[in-house]
This record gives C-alpha cells, structure tokens and sequence, in this order.
C-alpha cells in the first residue's frame, strides 16, 4: 500500500507539473514587456492586488496602474477597467486604484471600477459578461501573467498580456508621471523618443529606487502562491465553475 501511494502521488506531481508548464507554453506568445508590440485596444484590465491599511495601493498593485496610465497616454487603450476585490468595509481595491489613477493625473472618464473582481476568474468572466469586452489587454506581473492569460482565454476572452514588472521594463517607463519624461543627467527624454528604436534600453539602465528589492522579494512569495492557485484554476474552468456576482451589463 505505501509503494502504491508513492507512485500515485509521483504520478500526480508528474501531470501537476506537465500541466503548469503547458499552460505557460500555450500563453508566452500573448506576454508583451515592450508597449510597442501592443495592438491597440478599447479597454485594458487592470487586475487587483494588495492594498495597504490606509487604502493605498501596495508597490505591486502602484504597478499595475502605472502601466495601465501609460497604454493610456500613449494611446494604446481607451479606457482602464481596474478590477479588485472589496467584500469588505475596510478593504477596497477598485476604490484604491481608481484614487491613485486619479492623482497621476488621470481623467475619471477613462476609467471604470469593478467592485467585484474578487478573484482572477471573476474579473475574466465580468469583463465580458458585464462589460460586454472579449478583445482585451490584461495587465498584471509575470508571475500572475500565465494564470491570467490562460483564465481569460478559457472563459472566451481574447487577450493580449502588458507585463507591469518594473525590474523587466525600466522605471522610465513604468513609472510615468504628470510631465511624461525621464531625466537622465542633463538630457530629458520624452516616452515616444524612448520607445524610438528602443533608446529605453539605453537611457534606463538602473531601478527607481530601493523598493525594487521589496518588490522582487514579494513577488518570488506570489509566484509560489500564483502556481498553486493555477491548478485550483483548472478545477473552475473544466470541474466546478464557481459563481460570480452577476448584474447588468455596464457599458464601456
């Protein structure tokens, strides 16, 4: 008996991993870090993440928007749906991104809260149940980008993804602020000169600052969860689809 449980669960961590690495395969081509391979779209999802006690949003979720105010502002989306979780009265993500989109700069009516993105399913299944979307950008970290990505696709969403790791795509990029430009030494350079050529690759060559370190140490603890919660993924996608918060349609 215990040879036989050993086998059963060396099969079992076998096909775990097979379908992992599948999923990653089938969905690498549909990840973007420059926003120049992008093809332009209506809406952007901006997927929910952590916020802080005061409301703000954590280093990871300030990403994710800062990235979608730059598909903006360069015209590649016409509006961000940023989408979060807040079941409760003290938690409450689309509020926090929609506050911090707003002081970058950016106009209320480029944006549009979903208040019940409470998971990556959710917000998959309510951009296009709700927004009526089915051709979108996603936009998140690549350590949630596969789950992303394969989540959308599944639930009849076409998806292009906009990796937010500020790491991988230099800060000038991912951290836009009001003026639109990055200094460095005594040359100021304005996004389209950046892109150009991909002159990013020369001009940004250090991160912002010392929270980069937070942020690779936080995401090397996501990417172990992002894992395990892909093979729950597979049991809502093909077993039990789990129940969303419904409505009507929303539009965008």
């Amino acid at each position: 008996m215990r040879k036989l449980l050993i086998f059963l669960t060396i099969i079992l961590l076998l096909l775990l991993n097979i379908s992992y690495f599948f999923v990653v395969d089938s969905v690498k081509k549909y990840k973007h870090i420059n926003p120049k391979d992008l093809t332009k779209k209506h809406v952007a999802l901006v997927l929910g993440a952590g916020v802080w006690k005061d409301n703000k949003p954590s280093p990871i979720l300030e990403d994710r928007i800062d990235s979608g105010i730059l598909l903006l502002k360069m015209g590649i989306v016409d509006k961000l749906v940023m989408s979060g979780d807040n079941r409760f009265e003290w938690y409450d993500e689309p509020t926090s991104m929609m506050n911090y989109a707003k002081s970058m700069g950016v106009d209320e009516k480029y944006l549009q809260p979903d208040y019940a993105g409470r998971r990556t399913y959710d917000s998959c299944k309510r951009i296009k149940e709700i927004f009526s979307q089915g051709d979108i950008i996603v936009i998140t970290q690549d350590f949630h980008m596969d789950r992303a990505l394969y989540t959308c696709d599944s639930l009849g969403v076409k998806v292009q993804g906009f990796l937010s790791d500020r790491d991988k795509m230099y800060p000038c990029l991912l951290k836009p602020d009001q003026k639109e430009n990055y200094k460095d030494k005594d040359k100021t350079y304005s996004f389209e000169e950046l892109l150009k050529d991909d002159k990013y690759k020369e001009v940004c060559k250090t991160k912002e600052d010392i929270s980069g370190y937070f942020i690779t140490f936080d995401k090397m603890r996501w990417k172990v969860r992002d894992v395990l919660s892909l093979y729950k993924t597979f049991i809502d996608i093909y077993l039990f689809p789990p129940q969303y918060v419904g409505g009507e349609k929303l539009e965008i």
